[in-house]
Order: structure tokens, then C-alpha cells, then sequence
């Protein structure tokens, strides 16, 4: 067995492991996982065209939730959301452990199996990117596409074969079915294409660009015909037209966020994007792996430059940051959720340059260099990570279960948050418009959050104006755990007739 079949297993068995862990802990799902799971159900239901067409997501997580779902759901135990809410974070730990061999060979590319162990090692320890892998988002199958179609394009420069190009293509077609960005890549590395042509002064070129481009085109081209526009992202399209907006409340709710605000240290929006933008990176990094990152573009340029393939990665996460910095100036907020793709390149910059820098010491000292470098990272971000993800909503999925097994299923109810709605199996019923049973005299079922979270860019009501409208609670969930966000009531607010 070969060292790099030992160690990727290795990094399989502990992603494996993280993932496990968050499954068994996670107290609900994420509030934009069920926007993907919207999605999912319409699809499930046969509605594929029109969820394509009137989703604010694009369709590629979907169909992943779809297809695992298929498989495992009928085997999941409970309601309906907590079945959606386990088959898309079993999709989601799916892409995650596939994608630790992809990171592994394409950071082979550059660096020694050490140098790839180390830097897949951080991939599943940041907790910017590690949180992510477990729950119901998009981001481990995409990270793992798009990987996937950097490692066809490393392996495509170097040669004149067509089929890595015609993957590198449809990989980077598929991340963009998950991620608008997801064009960036393949686009990248036709361009280094062009100029390695250029400097080789008229060498054969076509048949590889046509591959390529052929590859994208044939997942990118349905889409784009079924929208009628190159995305369905509200965000992407405001920072196309830059039709900038104050208070911003994006559809898909980012995880972690900096927003800007009047009170942004008097910085206009460009300067505070770029700020952000250098913010988001130092933190995704845990603050020290940019470091390794930077010095090891400059002081190993024979393992990195040497690379036509690092060449088109780095025009497309410029092109990226680009992008992220108008998506910040634009919409007045940026998330970690858009930095995953800069941030584990770095990691694998980091990683890479890291094992290279150990090699200078001998024997015991090499190894004590090694746990100096890597074990502080490792224990900090492993002890951030593995954290039970939203713990602290628990009282959002109780109250949706005390409304679904107590009230009509046909009774409203209003939740900003989205947890009660979608735990209360609300979010399956939205296509039935007539016939469900509801409660004489009719009523309103509202979820407040007794947290001291102002939630100053959601339509939250206050408990004073719900009484003064008549409503009267009919659930309360305080949480014995001493942490904010666990007080949820729900108040049944009359109608009329």
C-alpha cells in the first residue's frame, strides 16, 4: 500500500469522523438549507421546470439532495423535514469525504505527499469550511467540484490529451449548476490555454479549447435556456446591474456575515468591501495560514509557478475576489460562505509550503518544527469545529413539532426565522392552496425568538403588538442550557372571521 493511498485514507477517516459527529449533534438545520430543500421537494415532486425557473438557488444541490434522498430517505426515521434536514447533510458529508482524495492529488500536483496530507489535513479543520461540510449547504459539493476541475486542468496544461480538458470543462459546468462562480474555473484555464498557444507561437490548440468548452456548455447551456439568464441569484444579478441596496436581507442568509452599515467606521462601501474581503480571509485562515500561504507563492515558485495550472487558479480566485469585493460593495455584505474556494487553496498553499520549510531540518528537529507549525492550528481548529452546529435553535424545531401535532395543518404560520415553518412540515404544503383543515375562528400562528438578537433585517413583531392585536401564547420553549436564542414562543393571533 503506497503512502498516498495511507495517508488520504487516513484524512477519509477523520472527515468521515467530524462529519459523523455533527450529524449525531446538529439541533436544526441550517435556515438556507431549506431553501435548498424547497427546492429538492419541488423537484421531487415532478415540478422540476418550475423550480428551476422560480428558485432563487441554482439547481445543482437539489438535484444532489433528490438523488441521496432516494436512496436513504425511506430509510430515515421521523417527519418529513427531519428527513429532508438528514438526506441533505448526508449529501453534503457525501461531497465532503469524496472531496479529500480530489484536494489530496491536486495539491500532489505542487507538493510532496506530506506537503498534500498537511494541506488536506487543514481543509477539514477550518472551521470556515469544516462547519459547512456537515449541514444542508451547498458548499461541500461544490468546493468539490470545483476542485475537481482545477486538478483536470492541472493535469490538462501539461499535455495535449483532450479528455482532462473535456472534464476540466464539465466539472467546472457542474460547479456552476451548485455556484454561479463556479464558471470562473474552466473559463481560467481556456485562457492560459490561449496564452501557452501564444507563446508556443501557433501550437495545435483548438481541439483542446473545443473540449473544454464543450464540457462546460453541456451542463451550463440547460439552464441558461430554462431562466433565460446566465444566473437565478438575486445577489449575482444585483452585482451585474450594481443595483446596490441598504439593508440587505439576502435569500440564502449567510451563516457568518460582516454587513455594512452607517456605522462602519465612517469607510465608504469599496474601502469597507476590501477591508471585509482581507477580514474573511485572515479569519477563514484561523489568522496565521495566510502567512505559510503568501510565503510559500514566494519563496516556492519551483513548485508553484512552475505550474500552468497555478497560473489559472489564480486568475480565477482573483476573478473571484473581484466579484466578492463588488458582491460586498454592492449588497453590503459578505460571507464566509463565499470565501471557501480562496480559502482552501490557501490551506493547500499553506500545507504545501509548510512541508517543504520542514524539510530543512533533520531527524528530531524536523519533527518538532512539524508539531510547532501544525498542531496549534490543528488543535484550534479542530476544537472550533466540531461545536454541535445551531445549537442554540433547539426551540425553533420544538415549536414546529408542537404545531404540527396540535393545530390544522391549514392554520398560517409566520415565521421569519424559517425552523418553525419548516419543522412544522409548512414548507411541504406551500403548493396546496385549498382544502386544508383549519382552525374556527380562524387565527394566525406567529414565532417570536426571546433571544436579545435584534434580527434588525428580518420582520420580526414584537410580543407587546401581538397582544394588542388579541394574540395570546399557546407555546413557550425555554432551554435549560444558560445560552442566548433558546426562548421561543408562539402566539396565536385572531383573524377574524
Amino acid at each position: 500500500m503506497s503512502l498516498d493511498f495511507r495517508l488520504v485514507l487516513i484524512l477519509m477517516g477523520l472527515a468521515l469522523g467530524i462529519r459523523s459527529w455533527h450529524f449525531a449533534t446538529t439541533e436544526v438545520t441550517s435556515r438556507d438549507s431549506i431553501h435548498y430543500i424547497r427546492m429538492a421537494w419541488d423537484i421531487s415532486q415532478g415540478r422540476v421546470i418550475h423550480a428551476i425557473r422560480n428558485s432563487e438557488q441554482h439547481p445543482g444541490y437539489p438535484f444532489w439532495i433528490c438523488a441521496v434522498d432516494t436512496v436513504i430517505g425511506p430509510l430515515m426515521p421521523g417527519s418529513l423535514a427531519e428527513r429532508y434536514q438528514r438526506s441533505s447533510q448526508v449529501a453534503s458529508i457525501i461531497a465532503s469525504v469524496a472531496l479529500v482524495p480530489v484536494a489530496y492529488m491536486l495539491s500532489r500536483q505542487m507538493f510532496s505527499s506530506w506537503g498534500a496530507f498537511l494541506a488536506c489535513l487543514f481543509i477539514q479543520v477550518l472551521p470556515a469550511m469544516a462547519r459547512l461540510f456537515a449541514d444542508g449547504l451547498s458548499e461541500a459539493l461544490f468546493l468539490l467540484l470545483v476542485m475537481s476541475s482545477m486538478l483536470f486542468g492541472y493535469i490538462a496544461l501539461r499535455g495535449q490529451k483532450l479528455w482532462p480538458y473535456a472534464l476540466c470543462g464539465l466539472s467546472g459546468g457542474m460547479a456552476y449548476l451548485v455556484r454561479p462562480e463556479g464558471a470562473l474555473f474552466p473559463v481560467a484555464f481556456g485562457l492560459v490555454l490561449l496564452g501557452m498557444t501564444v507563446q508556443r507561437a501557433g501550437a495545435p490548440w483548438w481541439r483542446q479549447a473545443t473540449a473544454l468548452a464543450l464540457g462546460f456548455l453541456i451542463m451550463a447551456v440547460p439552464f441558461v435556456a430554462i431562466v433565460g439568464k446566465l444566473t437565478s441569484k438575486p445577489t449575482a444579478n444585483r452585482v451585474l446591474t450594481a443595483d446596490s441596496v441598504s439593508a440587505p436581507v439576502p435569500p440564502d442568509s449567510p451563516l457568518i456575515a460582516s454587513w455594512f452599515t452607517s456605522s462602519s467606521h465612517g469607510m465608504g462601501r469599496e474601502a469597507w468591501a476590501f477591508w471585509i474581503f482581507l477580514g474573511m480571509l485572515a479569519r477563514g485562515t484561523l489568522f496565521v495560514l495566510w502567512l505559510p500561504a503568501l510565503l510559500t507563492m514566494i519563496f516556492c515558485r519551483n513548485h508553484v509557478w512552475t505550474q500552468p495550472g497555478t497560473i489559472a487558479v489564480v486568475i480565477a480566485c482573483t476573478g473571484l475576489e473581484v466579484l466578492l469585493q463588488r458582491v460586498a460593495a454592492t449588497m453590503g455584505y459578505l460571507s464566509d460562505r463565499h470565501m471557501i474556494v480562496i480559502v482552501a487553496f490557501a490551506a493547500i498553499l499553506a500545507g504545501g509550503g509548510i512541508s517543504e520549510f520542514c524539510k530543512r531540518f533533520l531527524g528530531w528537529r524536523r519533527i518538532l518544527v512539524a508539531g510547532v507549525l501544525v498542531v496549534p492550528v490543528f488543535a484550534v481548529g479542530i476544537y472550533r469545529t466540531v461545536e454541535p452546529l445551531h445549537a442554540n435553535r433547539a426551540g425553533f424545531k420544538q415549536a414546529g413539532k408542537w404545531i404540527a401535532a396540535n393545530t390544522p395543518i391549514g392554520d398560517p404560520v409566520v415565521d421569519p426565522f424559517c425552523w418553525t415553518h419548516f419543522y412544522a412540515g409548512r414548507l411541504f404544503l406551500e403548493a396546496e392552496t385549498k382544502g386544508l383543515p383549519i382552525t374556527h375562528p380562524r387565527r394566525l400562528l406567529v414565532v417570536v425568538d426571546r433571544s436579545a438578537s435584534k434580527h434588525e433585517r428580518l420582520p420580526v413583531q414584537s410580543e407587546d403588538k401581538l397582544k394588542e392585536k388579541g394574540g395570546t401564547p399557546v407555546f413557550t420553549f425555554e432551554s435549560s442550557r444558560r445560552r442566548t436564542g433558546d426562548g421561543v414562543v408562539v402566539y396565536a393571533v385572531p383573524l377574524g372571521s
